[in-house]
C-alpha cells in the first residue's frame, strides 16, 4: 500500500514538472519569483550558496563544486533545470519553497523529509566594520576587515584568511582554507556600538555573543 502511494506521488510530481516544462517551452509560462532573486547562503555552511538571477539563470554549490542551472516558479513550486547532470542524477528538480524573514526553506519533491534552509546574503561590505577588532575576553584574538572584502584573524588557526560581506545586520565570513570539523562559511548577526562590535552565530544553538573592541 505504501509503495503504491509512493508511486502515485512520484507520478504526480513528474506530471507537474513535465507540465511546467511544456508550458515554458511553449512560451506560455515563464515565471521567476522576484523574492528568490539574489544570493542565499546555506545555514549549515555558508560556503555553499544558491544564486538566482532575474533572467532565470542560476548557480549553486561550494566554490570547488560549481553548478549552473535555469529555474522557474509557479506559486510556491520551484523547478530547477540543471545544465549538467551525471548518470542516475535528477536533471529537473522540483521543490516547494518558502521565504520568511530573509530565510529561504526548500523542500524536495523527490526525497521525503529532505529540506534545506538558506539565509539571504549580500555582496556589499558595511564600511563601519572595516578596521581591526580585538576580542574583549582574549586580547590575542584580532579580526581585520579590509575594504575589498578580504580579512584576517589569528584563530581558529594562525593567519586565518577569509572573505566577508554583509546584508543588513548579517555578517558572512568564508574561510579561504577548509579545516576538518570547522565550518568554512560562517553566518553571524552583528550589532555595532561605540567602538565595539557584538557578533552572534546563527549556526550554533544558544551561541554566546562575542564582543570586540576597535583598535588602531
Amino acid at each position: 500500500m505504501k509503495s503504491t502511494k509512493k508511486i502515485f506521488m512520484a507520478i504526480a510530481v513528474l506530471t507537474m514538472a513535465a507540465g511546467l516544462l511544456m508550458l515554458t517551452g511553449c512560451g506560455l509560462l515563464i515565471q521567476h519569483d522576484e523574492e528568490l532573486v539574489g544570493t542565499w547562503y546555506w545555514n549549515a555552511d555558508g560556503a555553499y550558496r544558491y544564486t538566482f538571477n532575474a533572467d532565470g539563470t542560476g548557480e549553486r554549490g561550494f566554490p570547488e563544486t560549481h553548478q549552473t542551472f535555469t529555474w522557474s516558479t509557479l506559486g510556491d513550486l520551484l523547478v530547477i533545470y540543471r545544465d549538467h547532470s551525471r548518470r542516475n542524477e535528477i536533471a529537473n528538480e522540483s521543490w516547494d519553497f518558502e521565504i520568511v524573514d530573509d530565510v529561504l526553506t526548500i523542500r524536495s519533491h523527490h526525497a521525503a523529509k529532505t529540506n534545506f534552509s538558506y539565509v539571504r546574503g549580500g555582496t556589499e561590505q558595511n564600511e563601519a566594520l572595516v578596521g581591526r577588532w580585538r576580542w574583549d575576553t582574549n586580547t590575542s584574538y584580532i579580526y581585520t576587515f579590509h575594504e575589498d572584502g578580504t580579512g584576517t584573524r589569528n584563530f581558529p588557526a594562525p593567519n586565518d584568511t577569509f572573505t566577508w560581506s554583509t546584508h543588513e545586520d548579517t555578517l558572512f565570513i568564508t574561510r579561504d582554507t577548509l579545516t576538518a570539523g570547522i565550518i568554512r562559511g560562517e553566518i553571524w548577526t552583528f550589532e555595532l556600538g561605540e567602538n565595539t562590535i557584538t557578533i552572534t552565530s546563527q549556526q550554533t544553538d544558544e551561541a554566546p555573543s562575542l564582543v570586540y573592541n576597535r583598535i588602531p
